[in-house]
């Protein structure tokens, strides 16, 4: 059996990284060059997933690891961490090689 990604709960995390940084669905439409605001809605009520690039985008804008947006069914291997600036990309490199040892 393969991991499932929840939808419900990868849009309830994403309203919440919304609601940290202070951000509008306009705000997500805006910044992804999307046509209209209801995939912004459709993502946060867990109707369907960001598409691969937009996950990209929104991990970029809320300054956060991709893996930290998404919500499966296995166990988390990833602890909720605190990212600052440039330094976050290499934070996340420690921790995969801390998991991968």
């Amino acid at each position: 059996m393969y991991p499932i990604i929840d939808k419900e709960k990868t849009g309830l995390r994403i309203q919440n990284f919304m609601k940290m940084k202070n951000i509008t669905a306009k705000d997500i439409q805006e910044s992804l060059g999307l046509t209209c605001v209801q995939a912004v809605y459709h993502w946060i009520n867990g109707r369907c997933l960001p598409s691969l690039e937009n996950l990209y985008a929104l991990s970029d804008l809320f300054e956060v690891p991709m893996d930290m947006l998404v919500v499966g069914d296995r166990k988390e291997q990833l602890v909720q961490l605190k990212f600052a600036g440039n330094n976050r990309l290499f934070a996340y490199f420690m921790k995969l090689n801390e998991f991968a040892a």
